[in-house]
């Protein structure tokens, strides 16, 4: 088989992978508020916007606005710190971690049925093959 047709089966069989709604939920854990929702749940700790910024790897007007947002909603508090009254500390409410909570409960169920569905040995094997795709489409060649 030719090496285009093979490339074609391998993005048609993404395409339709990433069409899942598990994906769709995976992707929500890595961008926007849930990705937010998700930092401030594990630090569970005040933390300062700029922080969070080059946690996640996020431009600081997007977490000013996804911050924003998600104060509106109630799932986040901002405050003044108290060591330096000119920063501002953000932490999850009760009804963020509830919702993360959630969230993650769904992604976990989706995930626990494809673990369960191939068995520990294939998703071993996985997890291997999708390592080295990430360090053959890393390598700068």
């Amino acid at each position: 088989m030719k090496a285009e047709a093979v490339r074609n089966e391998l993005l048609d069989s993404l395409y339709h992978i990433l069409d899942l709604e598990a994906f769709s939920t995976l992707d929500d854990f890595l961008q926007g508020e849930t990705l937010l929702l998700r930092e401030l749940a594990l630090r569970r700790e005040p933390v300062c916007p700029s922080d969070l910024s080059d946690q996640v790897h996020l431009s600081r007007p997007r977490i000013t606005a996804a911050l924003a947002a998600l104060r509106r909603k109630g799932l986040v508090r901002t405050e003044p710190s108290q060591e330096d009254r000119r920063r501002v500390e953000v932490t999850i409410t009760p009804a963020g971690m509830a919702l993360i909570g959630e969230k993650l409960e769904r992604l976990n169920a989706y995930f626990d049925r494809l673990v369960l569905g191939l068995g520990a040995e294939k998703t071993y094997e996985l997890i291997r093959l999708i390592d080295q795709c990430v360090g053959i489409m890393e390598d700068p060649a």
